[in-house]
C-alpha cells in the first residue's frame, strides 16, 4: 500500500498556496483519469462478461492501487522538490546574513570609520609632533 505523505509535507500543502494549488489541480486530473478509466473498464467488462474470470471487486481494487500510485507520485515529487529549494534558500540567505553580520562586526570595532581613515591619518602625527 502506498504510506500517506509525512506531516511535515502535509503541512507545508496545507500553508503553500503554490503546492496545495498544484495538489488541487494534480487531483483533478487524477478524477478525470480515474473516470476514464471507470468508463473503459465498464466498457470492457460489458464485452468480456461471458468470459469474466476476476470478480468485479478484484479489477476494482486493481483500479483504485493503480489511482493511488499515480497520484502519491504524481503529489509527493512537486511538494518535495519544492520543500527542498525552500531548505536551499534558507540556506543561501543564513550564508548571506553570516556574512553581512561579520562586515557589521568588522566596521563596529575599527576605531576610526573607513571614509575617516585618511584624515586620522594626516592628522594623527601633528598630535604626536605637538605633544614633544
Amino acid at each position: 500500500m502506498i504510506e500517506p505523505p509525512a506531516p511535515e509535507q502535509a503541512d507545508h500543502v496545507r500553508a503553500c498556496a503554490q503546492c496545495a494549488e498544484a495538489v488541487a489541480r494534480t487531483e483533478r486530473v487524477l478524477a478525470e483519469f480515474g473516470g476514464a478509466y471507470r468508463d473503459w473498464g465498464s466498457r470492457q467488462m460489458r464485452l468480456a462478461h461471458a468470459n469474466a474470470k476476476a470478480p468485479r471487486a478484484l479489477l476494482w481494487l486493481r483500479s483504485a492501487l493503480a489511482a493511488t500510485a499515480l497520484a502519491a507520485v504524481a503529489i509527493g515529487i512537486p511538494v518535495s522538490r519544492h520543500i527542498q529549494q525552500e531548505h536551499q534558500r534558507a540556506a543561501q540567505i543564513a550564508i548571506e546574513d553570516d556574512a553581512l553580520l561579520t562586515q557589521i562586526q568588522a566596521d563596529v570595532s575599527r576605531s576610526v570609520p573607513v571614509s575617516m581613515k585618511p584624515l586620522a591619518e594626516l592628522t594623527a602625527p601633528s598630535i604626536h609632533g605637538s605633544a614633544e
